[in-house]
């Protein structure tokens, strides 16, 4: 693209983003981040995480990269597997936009696939999407809350103090006020930009180094911008404004 597209391009994720996404769920200070000409970073900073946000959609953690820290991840993987609603959308699920760019695609030979999404699809109609369907992390809380745990929200934590090779207490902000918090077993979990951070501010100075974080194109269009043709240079321009209309740097959960 010339200079003119990629104003023209940022330009429609940016009202994309305002005209869609604030509407459904308002985005906290510090939630998202624009970093690059048409390259947003997003994160949930709210009970449920970057999951409450995001589009359902669902990856393996990289059992190769793993494996070099000699970490094997595949019985959690398993377990998940079993647990979570996990499954590429039936085809009676897809929308009419989706199947038209999925069409397109194919006829120019490009190898277009459905990804596993968290959804519970049997509460899902063709054109019908409940809320609930879209599973979120919100519904490990509630299990947790209805077994006792507390939850403590409009909340901060600064740091964790270790002592020795022990994590022994946990330094937050509760609605206002500093506190500690003492327990013989801590688990951060942050999210992989929160954690890191934390991490950090606990003079573990090297947590965070070889960042890595998935780009993830968005490709959406309506259905009046596809024009059924057998105009292959048609088709092309068509893939070519939508692919670029949005991009995103999702930060999202592993599975």
């Amino acid at each position: 693209m010339n200079q003119v597209e990629t104003m023209m391009a940022v330009q429609k994720m940016q009202d994309y983003i305002e005209d869609h996404i604030y509407e459904e769920i308002t985005l906290k200070n510090k939630e998202m981040m624009f970093i690059g000409k048409g390259k947003t970073l997003v994160r949930g900073i709210r009970t449920g995480g970057t999951s409450v946000l995001y589009y359902g959609t669902a990856y393996d953690p990289p059992a190769k990269l793993f494996a070099k820290f000699g970490i094997d991840l595949s019985s959690e993987v398993e377990e998940l597997r079993s647990e979570l609603p996990l499954g590429p959308l039936r085809d009676e699920l897809l929308g009419p936009a989706a199947q038209k760019n999925r069409e397109s695609a194919v006829n120019l030979g490009f190898a277009w696939g459905k990804l596993d999404k968290f959804i519970y699809q049997d509460l899902c109609a063709p054109g019908h999407f409940p809320d609930e369907a879209l599973w979120n992390a919100t519904r490990y809380v509630s299990d947790a809350v209805e077994s006792g745990a507390v939850l403590l929200t409009c909340s901060e934590v600064t740091r964790v103090v270790v002592n020795g090779k022990q994590a022994i207490e946990v330094e937050a902000t509760v609605q206002g006020e500093r506190q500690k918090m003492y327990a013989s077993q801590i688990v951060l979990s942050a999210g992989g930009l929160g954690t890191a951070q934390i991490l950090q501010a606990s003079k573990i100075n090297k947590a965070g180094e070889g960042f890595f974080c998935d780009p993830i194109t968005i490709v959406q269009d309506e259905l009046g911008h596809y024009r059924k043709t057998n105009d292959t240079a048609a088709q092309k321009r068509t893939l070519r404004r939508i692919k670029c209309s949005y991009l995103f740097f999702l930060i999202s959960p592993l599975i």
